[in-house]
């Protein structure tokens, strides 16, 4: 591993741009980058110990970021490098160097928008970073920090803009990033979430598009292929589940009547979108690594949304989206605990299953009805079987059963 390192290796000398590498020497960092890449990302038990090892070389951190600020490196070069660092933020020291590196986190933050030859080198550098971002963010509020410490707001900006890219890959980094962001934002940050939070009626939109994606036959490209058609559902599922997830964020900042006049700038009905949040259930019963929170972040949508409104109850049981929701409740899986997987590896468990956020809802929306056993709320508790001895225990006793 150490030799790996070493031929990584760039000069000190990185403060004119007048630089140029030989031939040969760019061959053998590129190589080298690639090789060190791939030993990183390397899935099980055999990619966590390779990642601890290459954590605990001393100078690869220094080489990568030489390699990121190098004038003459190149996009195929920064993001084997990007690459890296994403890797390296799996493994607990590496990714504690990399967040007491300032000048790597600014060097991603700048990649955000790269001044490169081409648009497509631009979106694989950029989704390269904020890839990168993201796993530097996620389960760790100061590097989080960090990050918003180096984004302008025209960075933010630029970054909402990127959730109306083409790149399907791109929008769902981004969404996860200012998710992470919004999350563990600051009271100064304030002017950061109001510019996030305005694209809720842009991401309700999505979510609407995306879902009769799926509903209707493939039409552009047709995709002929069983394998195609996979990976398509595949994307499709990564981006609803950072769409939604990030509305959720969003959501749990706001006031039902901005969630309404969100869905009313973009002519979007109640009822319509709560039946494309149960078709979400439907179409991913079987979550993948590739998004195994979609389900979960649905549910925290739609019961945020019966929890605001009266009305948006009525819809749920009308559309019978109770139904969908305890079946999620009941055929949850492992990896549905975990907000990501990166090298086949699980990021950030969850703290509470599915089943245990559907119950607190329930008892939540009963004990503020006044009654548990008339209107809605009894619709609600009696339609979640499991919950019913935990409700007989609330009325008998007063207090939630441990």
């Amino acid at each position: 591993m150490s030799s790996i390192v070493d031929l990584t290796a760039v000069s000190d000398d990185i403060d004119s741009s007048s630089i140029s590498w030989s031939p040969v020497i760019e061959e053998i960092i590129e190589e080298a980058v690639q090789v060190l890449h791939k030993l990183v990302r390397t899935t099980g038990d055999a990619g966590r110990v390779l990642r601890c090892k290459t954590s605990e070389n001393l100078h690869v951190l220094r080489n990568i970021r030489k390699i990121l600020e190098h004038p003459n490196s190149h996009t195929k070069l920064l993001t084997e490098a990007i690459g890296v660092v994403a890797c390296l933020a799996l493994d607990e020291i590496g990714k504690e160097e990399i967040g007491s590196s300032p000048r790597i986190v600014k060097k991603l933050v700048s990649f955000l928008v790269p001044e490169t030859a081409t648009p497509s080198n631009r979106v694989e550098l950029a989704k390269s970073a904020v890839e990168a971002l993201v796993m530097l963010a996620v389960d760790s509020t100061s590097i989080a920090w960090k990050i918003l410490e180096e984004l302008m707001p025209e960075n933010i900006q630029q970054l909402v803009e990127m959730l109306s890219s083409d790149s399907t890959e791109l929008r769902t980094m981004v969404a996860k990033l200012l998710g992470s962001l919004r999350v563990n934002s600051k009271p100064e940050h304030a002017h950061y979430n109001r510019t996030i939070d305005s694209q809720l009626p842009l991401l309700l939109k999505t979510i609407k598009l995306e879902v009769e994606k799926m509903e209707g036959p493939v039409s552009a490209g047709e995709l002929h292929t069983h394998d195609n058609l996979e990976e398509w559902r595949t994307k499709l599922g990564a981006l609803l589940e950072s769409i939604v997830g990030l509305s959720v964020q969003i959501c749990k900042s706001i006031q039902a009547s901005d969630f309404a006049d969100a869905l009313r700038n973009e002519n979007l009905e109640v009822d319509v979108f709560m039946q494309k949040f149960k078709r979400i259930l439907d179409l991913y019963k079987s979550p993948d690594t590739e998004f195994p929170g979609i389900r979960r972040v649905t549910v925290e949508l739609i019961i945020w949304m019966v929890h605001s409104s009266s009305s948006y109850l009525e819809v749920f049981f009308q559309h019978q989206v109770d139904k969908a929701v305890k079946e999620v409740a009941e055929t949850e899986t492992r990896l549905e605990m975990f907000e990501m997987f990166c090298c086949g590896i699980g990021v950030v468990k969850h703290g509470y299953s599915i089943s245990s956020l559907v119950a607190s809802a329930a008892f939540a929306r009963g004990s503020t009805a006044g009654s548990m056993l008339q209107g809605p709320s009894a619709r609600w508790a009696y339609s979640t079987n499991f919950l019913v001895a935990g409700i007989r225990c609330y009325l008998q006793h007063g207090m939630l059963p441990i």
